[in-house]
């Protein structure tokens, strides 16, 4: 895997290192098949692998429509959902998005079908049927506080990348830093 530097450093020579050939892989989302069909060479994709453990899984980064309980319009909501979710508007976001996966199930033959002749259909119906089933909701959606914690983990994180620090020197004041957010945000919780 190229470590941040080089990615920099391919990044500002042309862009995307995987996209101009210089990686031979990349772990990303489906957003970065929007432009596979301007790659100049044939694009495989995979699963990330199963370790078989519950444990270990794949990331599916989903984001729900919600109604809030106290809308003063739920129904009509509720049929704006419905719209949003029929197979030929499912379909059409994934030809306007450039390739979001869709939450109906009855689009995703189009979806499957979106990136050929460069990437095989039968590829993408086998990535994305593995994540549906060994995939578990990503955990920006599950942890309160979420994108500060990301911060904070990123920002000591980046002295490891750089060759600064070890993980072992970052790790207490990581926890402490994310100890103090969480005490900071519930404390802000209680008053209210």
């Amino acid at each position: 895997m190229p470590s941040p530097e080089f990615s920099k450093a391919v990044a500002g020579l042309g862009g995307d290192p995987f996209a101009t050939g210089r990686v031979g892989m990349s772990v990303a989302g489906a957003w970065i098949l929007a432009s596979v069909k301007d790659y100049s060479f044939k694009v495989g994709v995979a699963a990330v692998p199963y370790s078989g453990s519950d444990k270990n899984r794949n990331v599916l980064y989903v984001d729900p429509l919600l109604i809030l309980k106290d809308s003063k319009h739920p129904k009509e909501a509720y049929e704006w959902i419905k719209f949003q979710l029929g197979k030929e508007i499912q379909e059409k976001s994934i030809q306007l998005s450039g390739g979001t996966p869709p939450a109906n199930q009855q689009a995703a033959e189009k979806y499957f079908n979106l990136y050929a002749p460069a990437i095989d259909a039968k590829d993408m119906k086998n990535v994305v049927e593995g994540g549906l089933k060994y995939g578990v909701e990503s955990y920006n959606h599950l942890i309160t506080h979420y994108s500060e914690i990301l911060n904070i983990v990123k920002n000591e994180l980046d002295l490891v990348d750089n060759g600064q620090k070890s993980v072992a020197e970052i790790s207490p004041q990581l926890e402490k830093k994310v100890n103090d957010l969480l005490k900071e945000k519930n404390a802000g919780k209680a008053k209210q």
